[in-house]
């Protein structure tokens, strides 16, 4: 039979110390040794101990808002005022009156995030 895997959970603290240690320039073999824990679960703990701090550093993701707040406010006036008709209406006779174009998606997803239900 083989051997049955345990699975250990590692203290924050030793987390760190074994990311300090690798940041000054200690080897894995001697974290290894140093701590008793195997080598794979040594360099997975410094893999994912340098993608969690890249993505503190890193900004939100995403499209840009495309709507200023006074072009916000115009698309709910005019979708109240249109409240009745279909996506696609409302998008066309919104772009016919705005200088900045909007596909009909984008306008669904600026009413389902201000909670306006068409």
């Amino acid at each position: 039979m083989g051997r049955k895997m345990v699975l250990r959970k590692f203290h924050k603290s030793v987390k760190d110390a074994i990311l300090d240690m690798k940041a000054l320039g200690v080897r894995q073999c001697d974290i290894t040794t140093y701590y008793s824990i195997p080598q794979p679960t040594v360099s997975n703990i410094i893999r994912n101990g340098r993608t969690s701090t890249m993505k503190k550093n890193t900004e939100k993701r995403g499209p840009e808002e495309k709507l200023l707040k006074r072009g916000l406010r115009a698309l709910l006036k005019h979708v109240k005022a249109n409240r009745f008709k279909p996506t696609h209406v409302i998008t066309s006779t919104y772009n016919m009156a705005a200088s900045q174009r909007l596909c009909s998606k984008t306008i669904r997803r600026y009413l389902r995030k201000y909670g306006v239900s068409n």
